[in-house]
């Protein structure tokens, strides 16, 4: 029976109620209905007779029912079945004293089928039972030893009327009972199918999770062994490109080489990756037929076109034409230098060319020639500068806008810069790596600018302190940010 707040046999049934709480409602709603309806019989019968007294006590079974009513509208079910198995049993047995039996005893037994019922203790049924079984034999034995008042036509109607209504309620409660506990059964069944049918849902969908699952693994296998394969390929090439910066090493000078003719310098090389697309390049040229005041010396700084193997490739290359420039072609002028070494590496890169696509490659570099008898310096550069600092003076020679290799329209011009040095005086060459780290609080570049105050103001500090400090400054201002590019600084003391 659906909820409905129409349905008198649902007073006092909530949306939250409990399935058996509202079964044991509704037969407790239906007996007091027949109840009052017998009670309202009795009240008018017994007034067409002018038995005042007796209606009033079928007036008092009202007031019990309306009170019923109030505590199954409030919930209170324990206080309903005491007045049911408590107040009801002693009302009736009031009518035995009175009247005599009358049929009352049938209401005992209504009584008892109820509590099997209502309770589900199965000790409370079995007390229950026998306490109206006492009270049936008792109503049926004490009249037979007093005479009543009520005359034998008055005692039979009253005795079967009696007789109808206990059964009437009886048989009213045992087919709600019946009827509810179908209308259970039926629900019980449709949520069994459809419970078997979400069982059915949940096999299929774990089917098709385990389906998926060794899908999972098979392809977790696949990866695991792709992943092992990128491994050992990623420590092959790992290892070659660690193999080539041993290579890459052994093409750069020491940096012991430079003290043979500057008073002091530094080194400060930080390759973005493993191998360095920055270079420098050193050569002593002392010859024995050569005085002591024609000794020279050159120094280049280089920035090749990308980083990594790429650009380590190009730095091998342009150490190598630098070698046979001065060393086989005796070419000694930096400008002159410059101009060769992007001849050579042009046209390397033409011969390179895949269907007459050019190579777009090179290296922007810095050169010194170095004369340390006549304390002199002849500087060129390739879109590279050079920084001296003479007299707590900075002055920023530049170099010319072309790189070395690089194809561009019209004529490549190299400028040589000719100047006198003294002892104490500082030159730095640079790549552009430092000035172009991303960091700091904003994320910006670090600037030339800001790489020359920071040199400036390193004067006077010898070379090792000068290295530490920039090395220092560089992991502070990068911290967590990835390296931009290849980093090369030297700095020398004349």
């Amino acid at each position: 029976m659906s909820f409905s707040a129409y349905n008198p046999l649902n007073f006092g049934i909530k949306p939250d109620t409990e399935k058996i709480t509202a079964r044991k409602i509704r037969l407790i709603n239906i007996i007091i209905l027949l109840s009052g309806f017998i009670s309202l019989f009795f009240m008018i019968s017994l007034a067409l007779l002018h038995m005042w007294i007796n209606m009033s006590q079928n007036f008092v079974m009202l007031f019990i029912l309306i009170y019923i009513s109030y505590k199954v509208k409030i919930g209170d079910l324990n206080k309903v079945l005491r007045v049911f198995f408590i107040v009801f049993p002693v009302y009736f047995l009031s009518f035995v004293f009175i009247y005599g039996e009358n049929g009352i005893k049938y209401y005992f037994i209504s009584l008892a089928i109820m509590a099997s019922l209502l309770i589900e203790e199965k000790k409370v049924v079995k007390r229950i039972f026998f306490f109206m079984f006492f009270m049936f034999l008792f109503s049926d034995i004490y009249p037979r030893f007093f005479p009543f008042a009520i005359t034998n036509n008055l005692s039979a109607y009253f005795y079967y009327t009696n007789i109808a209504f206990s059964f009437l309620i009886l048989f009213a409660t045992i087919s709600l009972y019946k009827d509810q506990q179908m209308m259970y059964e039926t629900e019980l069944q449709e949520n069994n199918a459809a419970l078997g049918m979400k069982n059915e849902e949940i096999t299929l969908q774990n089917e098709e999770i385990a389906s998926q699952r060794d899908n999972l693994l098979e392809l977790n296998e696949r990866i695991n062994i792709q992943h092992e394969a990128l491994n050992k390929a990623f420590r092959q090439i790992t290892d070659s490109a660690k193999y080539a910066r041993r290579i890459q090493s052994a093409l750069l000078p020491l940096p012991s080489e430079l003290s043979k003719v500057f008073s002091d310098s530094f080194v400060v090389n930080l390759p973005k990756n493993i191998v360095s697309g920055d270079f420098y390049w050193y050569a002593s040229i002392d010859e024995h037929t050569m005085q002591d005041k024609d000794k020279f010396a050159l120094l280049a700084v280089g920035d090749c076109t990308g980083h990594g193997i790429p650009g380590a490739f190009l730095t091998a290359i342009g150490i190598n034409m630098l070698h046979q420039i001065v060393n086989d072609m005796k070419i000694y002028n930096s400008a002159q230098i410059l101009s060769m070494l992007d001849k050579l590496l042009t046209e390397r890169l033409l011969q390179q060319s895949i269907d007459n696509v050019p190579v777009y490659d090179g290296i922007d570099l810095a050169l010194i020639v170095y004369f340390p008898y006549q304390q002199k310096v002849h500087f060129s550069g390739a879109k590279r500068p050079l920084f001296l600092f003479s007299n707590a003076e900075c002055t920023e020679i530049k170099g010319s806008k072309h790189s070395i290799g690089l194809f561009s329209r019209g004529t490549k011009v190299f400028e040589e810069h000719e100047f006198d040095v003294k002892k104490g005086d500082m030159l730095y060459l640079f790549t552009d790596g430092y000035p172009d780290q991303t960091g700091g609080p904003k994320q910006s570049k670090f600037l030339t600018s800001n790489f020359r105050e920071m040199i400036f103001s390193l004067q006077g500090k010898e070379m090792a302190v000068q290295h530490n400090f920039l090395l220092k400054t560089f992991e502070n201002w990068k911290k967590d940010t990835t390296q931009t590019d290849d980093v090369m600084v030297i700095g020398l003391q004349i």
